[in-house]
């Protein structure tokens, strides 16, 4: 399997976009609230909070905040229609949009050379994927905040695996389509890109083991949320974050001193492990250099809070030491930070399992604050399922639907009460981001 670098990826990035010669995504700003637009990609918030995440640690003192508003089956029609009701009223001064995946009518692409009738079913799906994709970045642009467009992540139609059935064209070239739609625009509006399409799709022809997308091959799970983040945070410039700190040990064989790091660095996850794996991330996600000069030369033990994390050479320290890759203090306090971001992440997936309902009621025109409406609209909802899906038709889908419509039912009155959960676990998140002091202890423990 070939280790596919940040640089490599990002070549691919910068081949297509000098293309399209749209603009590349700027950093996302300390203290931003970032709106992520999109389907369930988007939803499952993997790589969305990913990047509040790394953004957190990249700016303790003033993070950005991530507002969630995908929804599972989305396509860019449907995310036009949801804009006025579902997104515009909710602040955000920049909004990240992607679109595709539902879009293109994946089934459509099994066959290299379709029929009259499937080709004018393609053409149909992209032809409205584009019109759509143009209205709404009308529609966003003219609310005044700043829209970056993002090429679809791929369909992977490279991996062998079983089930689901592969579907050979789907990805190329059907989202690869959707990828140049979305290229072209920006380039026409001037905007900026956020290119997923292209470097993910190399990613799966070259690293198949990896796994980046889930069974489904439609969805990133954990460490594929991870690899997206990373390569966002690299087409904007933004890494690698962290400190650079120098002490002078004026020739003493023992020294100890007071460490006070602005920055946590990335925590040594599995997901990170992972994606470290084929994608090296060491030094190129966070760094926290340390140097220490005048040592007398020989082999040191590093210690934090009285345990030792590391030995290295005096050499080494000179040069400086990434505490980044140890198990040091500062990795005790962002491991701690992940647990607050996967909670965030999993309450904010949960709680947006509401839109789901609510596209179905305003689609159908029915008043949310009429309980009996909505009511008598979800027990025809639950009616027509019957008739579409029940009775061994389609389970899984017969199951989920219905599924969506309990947890709507049942939680309908909580949305504030969720709401001001997510805010208190953001608070949570910011919280266990900032940096903590303690004490380092260089101590000489052998020669050479």
């Amino acid at each position: 399997m070939k280790k596919l670098t940040l640089t490599s990826l990002l070549g691919v990035v910068l081949a297509v976009s000098a293309v399209a010669a749209s603009r590349a995504p700027s950093p996302f700003a300390a203290g931003s609230r970032v709106m992520f637009y999109g389907d369930s990609i988007t939803t499952h918030n993997y790589f969305t909070y990913q990047i509040e995440f790394i953004e957190a640690l990249r700016h303790p003192e003033k993070p950005m905040l991530t507002v969630s508003r995908g929804h599972a089956g989305d396509t860019a029609k449907g995310g036009f229609a949801r804009w006025d009701w579902d997104a515009a009223p909710v602040p955000s001064d920049r909004v990240v949009m992607m679109f595709g995946m539902n879009d293109i009518g994946r089934g459509s692409w099994m066959s290299a050379t379709p029929d009259a009738a499937t080709a004018a079913k393609r053409a149909k799906a992209v032809e409205t994927y584009a019109e759509y994709t143009r209205k709404l970045t009308d529609k966003i642009l003219a609310s005044g905040r700043k829209l970056t467009l993002v090429t679809p992540s791929p369909f992977d139609q490279y991996t062998p695996k079983e089930p689901p059935e592969n579907i050979p064209f789907c990805n190329d070239p059907g989202l690869a389509t959707c990828a140049k739609i979305v290229r072209d625009l920006a380039a026409e509006k001037n905007l900026e890109v956020l290119d997923y399409h292209a470097p993910l799709t190399a990613f799966l022809q070259e690293s198949p083991e990896f796994g980046l997308l889930a069974k489904d091959r439609v969805h990133p799970d954990g460490k594929g949320g991870l690899l997206m983040a990373v390569i966002a945070l690299e087409q904007a410039g933004e890494l690698p974050f962290g400190d650079e700190t120098a002490f002078d040990a004026k020739g003493a064989a023992t020294v100890t001193f007071d460490y006070s790091p602005k920055h946590l660095p990335y925590p040594r996850t599995d997901e990170y492990r992972a994606v470290n794996a084929v994608h090296p991330l060491d030094g190129r996600l966070s760094r926290e250099t340390v140097r220490v000069a005048n040592l007398p030369a020989g082999r040191y033990a590093l210690s934090g809070n009285g345990t030792k994390f590391a030995e290295v050479t005096s050499e080494e320290l000179a040069k400086g030491v990434d505490l980044a890759l140890y198990d040091t203090p500062s990795m005790a306090m962002a491991k701690a930070a992940a647990n607050a971001f996967n909670s965030r992440r999993s309450h904010m997936q949960m709680s947006r399992r509401l839109v789901s309902t609510r596209v179905f009621l305003h689609t159908a025109g029915v008043d949310e604050n009429d309980r009996a409406a909505v009511d008598a609209a979800i027990a025809k909802r639950r009616v027509w399922l019957e008739e579409k899906m029940g009775g061994g038709k389609n389970p899984k889908m017969y199951k989920y639907n219905n599924g969506q419509l309990d947890f709507y039912v049942a939680n309908r009155d909580k949305a504030a009460a969720m709401d001001a959960e997510n805010e208190r676990l953001y608070r949570q998140l910011v919280e266990r981001c900032q940096p903590k002091g303690w004490k380092m202890k260089v101590e000489k423990i052998g020669e050479g």
